[in-house]
């Protein structure tokens, strides 16, 4: 899926006053974490509109991660805390699977969605 891509299913499932640049910057921040934290690395590749998200599978982990920074933002935080608790659930779940075939020891497991 690419990062239009999820944009676009946010916005089809959350309606949301947050431009498009917001939510690609939002992705980014997201990609830029895995990339450093699970796959270990810092290419510095450029994130665009049409760039593959790396967590192919972990579609809801993006929808997620974009309600909880809507939600902050809204001022609705009842809300804000469920989709933080889903998007971690769904960043562990790919980090132990990224940790369990890398072998590493030591995986971060934790999303820390800004709050």
């Amino acid at each position: 899926m690419t990062a239009r891509e999820a944009i676009s299913r946010f916005d089809e499932r959350r309606p949301n006053s947050l431009s498009p640049s917001a939510k690609l910057a939002r992705l980014g921040e997201l990609e830029a974490r895995i990339e450093r934290e699970l796959i270990r690395s810092d290419s510095g590749l450029a994130f665009g509109p049409e760039s593959e998200l790396r967590a192919a599978g972990f579609d809801s982990m993006y929808h997620f991660w974009l309600c909880a920074l809507f939600d902050l933002e809204a001022g609705d935080y009842a809300r804000h805390a469920y989709d933080v608790a889903a998007a971690e659930d769904c960043y562990r779940a790919y980090a132990d699977g990224i940790c369990r075939t890398r072998g590493y020891r030591k995986c971060v497991r934790e999303l820390k969605v800004p709050s």
